[in-house]
């Protein structure tokens, strides 16, 4: 193995075990109660996260896409115990469920890994949208910490990328955007419901 490659196994290795951390507070929160997610994000975010990570795979993304596959495991496992423990869905959740759905079919007519991406970047807005909608109401009911994590290990999967274009940075790019909205929007709630 040469030093680059090495180089970026080493970011790749280091992204996969910040991914990894920052579902552990999740899935704890999860199991106390204090925090209720989405069936529906976590649903999706497994599914579109391997057409992803397939993708970026599949265009020598390297060591930089191996953070891509951890939403795929931990997605079912929050899922799972989302139905459960998390937030019910409302009427207007399944409109987003219903968008997203669209955009996966739309999806499989496609044979460009572009047009799969930037597709999967579509049903992740449907996908998160439940989650900022109830975490918009109930902020204390979402792990910030976990989001930021998510948020670090796509920095940190980029330089680990071996290939960069289209395919393999916006997974990573996009996922940095929505993480930080996310928190963002969780600390500022925050802070005004407690005035």
């Amino acid at each position: 193995m040469n030093f680059m490659y090495d180089y970026h196994a080493m970011l790749g290795a280091l992204a996969l075990v910040v991914g990894v951390a920052g579902y552990v507070p999740y899935i704890r929160d999860t199991l106390k109660g204090s925090t209720k997610p989405h069936p529906f994000t976590y649903g999706i975010w497994a599914f579109v996260g391997a057409i992803s990570f397939v993708a970026q795979i599949l265009n020598n993304a390297g060591p930089g896409a191996w953070v891509s596959g951890i939403p795929v495991l931990f997605g079912i496992i929050v899922a799972i115990l989302s139905v459960r423990k998390g937030e019910p869905p409302t009427k207007r959740d399944l409109k987003f469920l219903a968008g997203a759905l669209a955009a996966i079919v739309i999806w499989r007519l496609t044979d460009d890994a572009l047009y799969a991406v930037l597709i999967v970047i579509v049903i992740n807005v449907f996908a998160v949208i439940p989650t900022f909608r109830k975490a918009y109401g109930k902020p204390d009911e979402e792990t910030a910490l976990s989001y930021s994590l998510g948020a670090l290990r796509s920095v940190i999967s980029i330089p680990a990328l071996l290939s960069f274009n289209a395919v393999t940075l916006l997974p990573p790019i996009c996922n940095i955007v929505s993480n930080v909205a996310l928190v963002s929007m969780l600390l500022i709630r925050r802070k005004s419901l407690r005035r």
